[in-house]
């Protein structure tokens, strides 16, 4: 019996394999980390990796070692980003709404949304200016 030996190194689930003599076939299955993306808050809000538009709540699976860029953006100015929350990677900031990842373990982030506040500011400047009539009054709206 002759033996061929080879060494093939694929992440490709389908591969060819001419038959000319006895082949030996190892595959090697490794196992892939669950990021788990959530959603609080900010129903008009996304993540990316996107999460699923309701509940909020997606699963994405990475190979072991995959940095995975993640992000949280309002999607209108009637909310805002406040942090994430969660297994975080060491020494990232939780309020930075970009973020990599390593894929060193399954990890569950939460995205925190809340209501923008928004101030209505004016002033006049200058001889005889005045600020007339301003609809809606000036202050704080959210």
């Amino acid at each position: 019996m002759n033996t061929v030996t080879s060494d093939i190194i694929t992440t490709d689930p389908d591969i060819t394999v001419a038959m000319t003599t006895d082949v030996l076939l190892t595959a090697v299955f490794v196992e892939n980390y669950t990021l788990t993306l959530v959603r609080e808050g900010g129903a008009n809000s996304l993540t990316t990796p996107p999460s699923a538009e309701l509940p909020g709540i997606a699963y994405n699976e990475f190979a072991p070692g995959t940095p995975v860029a993640v992000s949280a953006v309002p999607r209108t100015m009637a909310w805002v980003f406040q942090q994430w929350a969660g297994d975080l990677p060491e020494g990232v900031s939780p309020t930075q709404s970009n973020l990599i990842v390593p894929m060193d373990r399954n990890r569950t982030l939460t995205a925190v949304f809340a209501p923008a506040d928004h101030v209505l500011q004016l002033s006049a400047e200058g001889e005889d200016m005045t600020i007339g009539t301003v609809i809606p009054s000036v202050g704080q709206y959210g």
